[in-house]
């Protein structure tokens, strides 16, 4: 499969398990201010939306584990489908920039100048210890419980999509995806579900997604002519970046 197509075929498959996914988010998204608190402009919808539109959708209560992915795919991907922003950088610009690694606090406000409310970004063949990687989803989440703000990941695997949560705030890295398993394992007890997630745990996690987290700080870095947030185009807008039209 082309790269560019990978996030659109996932994107169908979505529509096929939730057909009735653009009326719910009309509707949740006219709430906004109204019926429901305030978001902020830089979160599409917050995660508590999308959990309500799949207990509804299936009628069930929503369950800790068995849906967690479920809701990270949806939040992502049908967020995703507003955009279809997909970037894709000058390889050899690509090897150089996951090369760079993240030190001292993260640049919240940088995060928070994501181009789109979703962007893909690939990662061509990148092969991992978890298998082959073609690129990831990033979006910003805004807790609608705490009023916490969350970068959301999504990484398209091969065989699989798996999400990953960092926690965003005046901390490192690693802290943030530590404070994120720390919320697991307590929305876990408050469920009756076992979780434990050791420290070295949001090590390893903080190594594997500090290339991820390099492009999108680049991403977010750079000055995009037009407001993509104005209006969406159907189809993926396949945007190249590469170290000569850079202007960070």
């Amino acid at each position: 499969m082309k790269q560019s197509l990978r996030p659109i075929q996932q994107l169908k498959t979505l529509q096929k398990s939730y057909p009735k996914i653009s009326k719910f988010v009309d509707m949740f998204r006219d709430a906004n201010g109204k019926n429901l608190p305030k978001w902020p402009d830089w979160c599409f919808m917050p995660m508590a939306a999308w959990i309500a539109m799949i207990s509804e959708t299936q009628n069930v209560i929503f369950p800790f584990l068995t849906q967690a992915k479920d809701i990270a795919k949806l939040s992502a991907i049908g967020t995703w489908q507003y955009s279809q922003g997909v970037y894709r950088f000058d390889p050899d610009f690509m090897r150089e920039l996951i090369k760079t690694p993240i030190s001292g606090n993260l640049p919240c406000e940088v995060l928070y100048r994501l181009p789109e409310w979703c962007v893909y970004i690939e990662t061509p063949d990148r092969v991992t210890t978890v298998g082959v990687q073609h690129g990831f989803w990033a979006h910003l989440e805004w807790d609608a419980n705490t009023g916490r703000s969350e970068l959301r990941l999504l990484v398209d695997y091969e065989d699989c999509l798996f999400p990953l949560i960092v926690h965003i705030g005046d901390w490192s890295l690693t802290e943030g995806i530590q404070r994120a398993l720390s919320d697991a394992e307590n929305q876990g007890r408050i469920r009756g579900v076992g979780l434990a997630f050791p420290s070295p745990v949001s090590r390893d996690l903080a190594e594997q997604i500090n290339p991820l987290i390099s492009a999108l700080i680049y991403l977010c870095q750079r000055r995009f002519k037009t407001d993509p947030l104005s209006g969406f185009s159907a189809g993926v807008k396949l945007t190249h970046l590469d170290i000569h039209n850079a202007r960070p």
